[in-house]
């Protein structure tokens, strides 16, 4: 018969193996996690000065392209044949050079999981001293916080997720100006509002 102690022993052990497997499981769980980096990182490090050109192209094949000229102005490349909304190109611009690195994955899941692998869209940026950035845009995190990124042989990062949606928006809404129509409407023939007499309508003393 096996004794008392012999099964205390027996169960002290599957303890000890099942909380070991659970550790185990949760190292690799945190290493796959997203970390936060340690100070102030940007997707496009390195870039100073005015932006010349930036290019947002979808999977999708839509595709906004905008130029910056010398005098501060912008031009809508691509689509063509469009004026540009220069106030709103200005903000997302902004954004581009403030596009903030939340975290990076030490162990990322496969590319093709997170939407890198074909990429999602892609970022093109050219800054004032003409060479040109591309980053590669993938999905949404599970927790929303942001979205899954990477320079060309960079690691892979998780960028802050409002300054992408207005980066994105310009391929859902294009940046172009809209007429508004006149505030005012003319009656037909006359040329003056509705309810005004003309001169020939004036009664004769």
């Amino acid at each position: 018969m096996i004794r008392r102690s012999t099964w205390i022993l027996v169960g002290l052990f599957i303890i000890v193996l099942v909380v070991a497997l659970y550790l185990q499981r949760s190292d690799r769980q945190t290493g796959a996690e997203a970390t936060p980096t340690s100070g102030v990182s940007y997707l496009f490090d390195g870039l100073e000065g005015d932006i010349q050109s930036l290019n947002i192209s979808a999977a999708a094949g839509d595709t906004v392209e905008v130029e910056g000229g010398p005098d501060g102005s912008w031009t809508l490349v691509e689509p063509a044949g469009q004026q540009a909304d220069e106030t709103r190109i200005g903000s997302v611009v902004s954004q581009v050079q403030n596009l903030q690195v939340v975290s990076e994955l030490g162990d990322p899941p496969a590319l093709n999981v997170i939407g890198l692998n074909p990429p999602a869209y892609r970022l093109a940026v050219t800054g004032a001293d003409g060479q040109e950035r591309v980053a590669f845009i993938g999905d949404v995190t599970p927790t929303e916080s942001g979205y899954y990124a990477h320079r060309e042989e960079g690691p892979v990062v998780v960028v802050s997720k409002a300054a992408m949606d207005s980066l994105l928006g310009l391929l859902e809404t294009l940046p172009v100006v809209t007429e508004t129509p006149a505030a005012t409407a003319e009656v037909e023939g006359t040329g003056a509002p509705e309810g005004t007499a003309t001169p020939a309508e004036t009664a004769q003393p």
